[in-house]
């Protein structure tokens, strides 16, 4: 779609706009820092259902709670994978409220990977999609 163009955009969605780039720092910067002050607080057991829909649907390993530099870290070198992957073309960055989390998602030829952040007041939560390490 954009190949070998850097291109950025912002979108009204909603409440909340969604947020386009073909950076994986900018996308992360975005997620913690334009999107998780409008993620929604649930609690543990919320996200933990919310959860399970993504490991079935995802194939997603694991819940992960941590804090947010460590989380950001994590997220940022699995986007950058990403960036990597044949066909990438962009992230998009978006509040998706009826989920209770933000998500990364990023477009390839045939493929999409994704990444979504939950708040709680015990702290944050991630999970990606089968792409998705944490390492």
């Amino acid at each position: 779609m954009f190949p070998g163009k850097r291109r950025e955009s912002v979108k009204q969605m909603g409440s909340m706009q969604r947020i386009q780039t073909p950076s994986a720092v900018d996308a992360t910067r975005a997620l913690f820092g334009l999107v998780l002050p409008s993620i929604p607080v649930w609690d543990r057991q919320r996200i933990e259902r919310e959860f399970e829909g993504f490991r079935q649907a995802w194939g997603s390993r694991s819940l992960i709670q941590g804090t947010e530099e460590s989380l950001r870290q994590l997220v940022e070198s699995n986007l950058e994978k990403s960036t990597r992957e044949y066909g990438f073309h962009f992230f998009t960055i978006d509040v998706m409220d009826q989920l209770g989390c933000g998500q990364v998602m990023a477009w390839s030829d045939g493929n999409a990977a994704s990444v979504c952040l939950w708040r709680s007041d015990d702290g944050l939560y991630l999970c990606g999609n089968y792409f998705f390490t944490e390492t």
